[in-house]
């Protein structure tokens, strides 16, 4: 009752500033130029208060806040950045909420965001969204990502083990997990010579050096030794 409450409340928040005389807001998708080949976008036709009506409605759901998220990751109106800071934030509060780790093994991902576990297998970076190449999303939405994963909470997509890795915000461990997992994937990928990874590889690369240059220099220099992505 309280969230159909919460829900109609909202919609007519949404319906009002439409049908305000006294601003102009513009709503568009805001996906012309934007959307990589291959790239499945189910919600592609939602503006974005729809959208955030969406995610209202689902606001217990976590595998439906995932699908919103992603469809944000290609929008740049102010109003569907909020909402996307929103819904992360929504992530940490259910993944601290309720529920044990498990000790070992991965759910499968069919399973990762269902039921009463909040496991992803591929990954933090993975699930926020971060994705490079020919089907992944743009420099710009990458960096956004990369910004949030180093200066803001991080969800609990894994065991504690995994997530002890990725330290505090803005602190030395987390940008160091953020560049190690970055160059790995990178180099990899180099390894594999069966197919054509160039466009994600200097994706990744691009990326690595963004944050050294945001950062690492002058701030963790002495740290850790920043991570490479050549074979030796």
């Amino acid at each position: 009752m309280m969230r159909s409450l919460r829900a109609g409340i909202f919609h007519a928040s949404v319906s009002a500033m439409l049908l305000s005389s006294e601003q102009t807001v513009d709503l568009t998708p805001n996906t012309a130029g934007s959307e990589p080949s291959g790239v499945d976008r189910p919600l592609i036709n939602e503006y974005w208060p729809a959208l955030a009506i969406m995610t209202e409605a689902s606001w217990d759901n976590p595998a439906t806040l995932q699908i919103i998220l992603a469809e944000l990751l290609f929008r740049s109106r102010e109003g569907a950045k909020k909402l996307r800071t929103k819904i992360s934030e929504r992530f940490i509060e259910l993944s601290e909420e309720s529920f044990l780790w498990p000790d070992t093994g991965i759910l499968p991902s069919s399973e990762a965001l269902s039921g009463d576990q909040f496991w992803y297998q591929d990954g933090l970076l993975s699930f926020m969204g971060y994705r490079v190449g020919s089907n992944g999303v743009s420099a710009g939405n990458r960096r956004d990502i990369l910004d949030y994963i180093y200066c803001q909470q991080i969800p609990r997509v894994n065991n504690a083990g995994y997530m002890e890795q990725w330290g505090t915000a803005q602190s030395s461990p987390r940008l160091q997990k953020m560049a190690d997992c970055l160059a790995a994937f990178a180099r990899n990928a180099k390894r594999r010579s069966f197919v054509d990874m160039s466009c994600a590889i200097a994706d990744w690369e691009a990326d690595l050096e963004y944050l050294r240059t945001a950062f690492y220099i002058g701030r963790y220099d002495f740290a850790f030794a920043w991570p490479l992505t050549y074979l030796d």
